[in-house]
């Protein structure tokens, strides 16, 4: 931890105590430091353990607002899982400003939740892929039952804006053509954006719409083993296409087996778990190889966009950008078994 986590670590610590009802003293251990937020797991002297979650992001307050209305409509939903519950300041908000010396934090939203029962999966377990799988169909069949105009705030950008929803700089062409690639890779990512960006108007045209959580990854599943105990980070959840929800962990959640010949397996159990309680439609199939060069894609973008405000390193761009060219040469390698495994999902059904 370098010097100015401990300082925000030493402000936030005040901040907790003063703002929400902690009973010092405090601690705040790091759970994750990523570029969407800092979270740390909040302890008192009575023992009880909350989560902080510092955006990092966004300054939106109605974007913040419309996630807690969505949280409190799951939670209604009676589903065999947990969702995260915010706990109240001391002034009765669910959201809070920070004020703080640090000019890092100052001005960013913070959110206290009860913290969820539960460990983060291994992404190379079949089971648990098949359990995470289904667990995200019971999510989307409670959010497809969630009516937009009852929800406070607002959500963000669907991806069919792309640029817009991963915040990219206006000259993202430009920026792709200096990055220190070879140059077969520049070429083939910024053939990828363009395929993605031509082909994205025709899958919004006709292919079903509804909110998602649009950020599932194993990092936002608690289990117990086999079983399911919380779904966590529903700050990217809006209204999108049905299947770009099932294409995120298809394209992220067995990422260190690609390329191996053992994320078949894992690809599998999800889908299976998944189409177990949602099954999919003959055209949503066909759009998975591109919805998943989609969220490479745009992972890029977001990171050039960080880059240029300077939250990340150039490496993390020069990683993320041969990422995206991995991810695509697998597909082109790949496409057709990935497909034929999602056709046979529905015919197991």
């Amino acid at each position: 931890m370098d010097e100015l986590d401990t300082v925000a670590i030493t402000a936030l610590t005040a901040g907790v105590t003063t703002t929400w009802l902690i009973t010092p003293p405090a601690r705040l251990t790091p759970v994750t430091t990523g570029q969407n937020s800092l979270v740390y797991r909040v302890e008192d002297s009575s023992g009880a353990r909350r989560i902080l979650r510092v955006y990092r992001n966004h300054s939106d307050i109605s974007r913040v607002h419309h996630e807690m209305a969505l949280l409190a409509a799951l939670r209604d939903a009676q589903l065999p899982f947990a969702v995260p519950t915010p706990l109240a300041t001391r002034a009765g908000a669910l959201v809070h400003q920070l004020e703080l010396e640090d000019s890092v934090l100052s001005g960013a939203l913070a959110v206290l939740w009860l913290e969820l029962p539960g460990t983060h999966p291994d992404p190379a377990d079949e089971a648990q892929a098949h359990a995470a799988g289904a667990a995200l169909a019971l999510i989307d069949l409670a959010l497809a039952g969630i009516d937009p105009a009852t929800l406070s705030g607002r959500a963000g950008p669907a991806y069919k804006e792309l640029r817009e929803s991963v915040s990219a700089p206006h000259d993202i062409e430009d920026i792709l053509l200096r990055l220190p690639l070879p140059a077969h890779d520049t070429a083939e990512l910024l053939s990828q954006l363009q395929v993605v960006e031509a082909q994205l108007p025709r899958l919004y045209a006709y292919l079903p719409k509804q909110f998602i959580h649009a950020d599932f990854d194993a990092s936002q599943v608690l289990m117990d083993g086999a079983q399911v105990t919380g779904i966590i980070d529903f700050e990217f959840s809006r209204s999108d296409l049905r299947i770009a929800e099932l294409a995120v962990p298809l394209a992220v959640w067995p990422r260190d087996l690609f390329g191996t010949g053992s994320e078949w397996s894992v690809l599998q159990a999800l889908g299976r778990g998944y189409t177990r309680h949602l099954p999919l439609l003959p055209e949503e199939v066909q759009a998975l190889p591109l919805l998943i060069r989609l969220r490479s894609i745009g992972g890029l973008l977001r990171d050039i966009g960080w880059h240029r405000q300077g939250r990340v390193s150039e490496e993390r761009v020069i990683w993320r950008a041969d990422y995206a060219v991995q991810r695509e040469r697998w597909l082109q390698q790949n496409e057709s078994r990935l497909l034929a495994m999602a056709e046979r999902w529905m015919q197991e059904r």
